[in-house]
């Protein structure tokens, strides 16, 4: 009796698994979309403190604003994730003063906006990334 009882049971749930597994198909797709978004963001976040370093380089060896924009450039454009489609990160050079020992800050802000989460999260799927380098000014 028991094997009967049993093989009615599994004839009564033919295709639940199939109904369970699309039900958390897209919950399972989101959160590796978010993994993945998360993990790129964490790596241009440290491209971006890679740039405000080259520009700080830049900057205390006697360069001007302009030459320190286009050093962090260049490391954003050839590293940075859709850097050809996306505005370049928004650079600012602050300097006290040019004499030795004078502190130069450098500061890059960038507008991340995710690769695969949906628009309907709107409210997380821009993002600014900022980084920033403070560094004193070498003799010339």
């Amino acid at each position: 009796m028991g094997y009967k009882k049993a093989l009615r049971l599994r004839r009564t749930q033919n295709g639940a698994e199939i109904v369970e597994f699309l039900v958390t198909l897209p919950v399972v797709l989101i959160v590796l979309a978010m993994i993945f978004d998360f993990g790129v963001a964490f790596s241009d976040q440290s491209i971006l403190t890679q740039a405000t370093r080259a520009a700080a380089r830049q900057v205390i060896r006697g360069a001007t604003d302009a030459e320190a924009q286009q050093a962090a450039d260049q490391i954003t454009l050839s590293i940075l994730s859709r850097a050809s489609s996306d505005p370049l990160p928004t650079v600012s050079v602050i300097r006290t003063g040019v004499a030795p020992g004078d502190p130069a800050t450098i500061s890059i802000v960038h507008n991340y906006g995710f690769f695969l989460l949906p628009s309907f999260l709107a409210g997380i799927t821009n993002i600014n990334l900022s980084a920033r380098t403070v560094m004193n000014m070498m003799p010339n």
